[in-house]
């Protein structure tokens, strides 16, 4: 299992719109059939900045190396249509390496 994050810095003026498209969003990655799940996280504000961090959840790494092929450039340019120059995204991939429970 891994985990794709993606972090993101909202400019303020625009945070509840892009909120608003953000959680429309993330079904449609969902729907690619590529993760399981998804949490998205608020973040602590930073200075005229709204953050947060999105948790999708792949069962392997085939199932992400194919988001990353069928799917990533199209789901992405919406977001960048509707709020480009308004937003950053930092993405990386964490892959498990230990589980522990009480």
């Amino acid at each position: 299992m891994l985990i794709y994050e993606v972090r993101l810095s909202v400019d303020a003026a625009v945070a509840a719109a892009y909120r608003a498209w953000l959680l429309a969003h993330v079904p449609d990655v969902l729907a690619t059939g590529c993760f399981t799940r998804a949490d998205v996280f608020d973040e602590p504000p930073e200075a005229g900045r709204v953050r947060f961090a999105v948790h999708y959840h792949a069962p392997d790494a085939d199932r992400f190396a194919r988001y990353e092929r069928e799917h990533a450039l199209r789901l992405r340019a919406e977001g960048l249509a509707l709020f480009a120059g308004r937003f950053t995204a930092e993405r990386r991939v964490l892959t498990r390496a230990e589980t522990f429970a009480p």
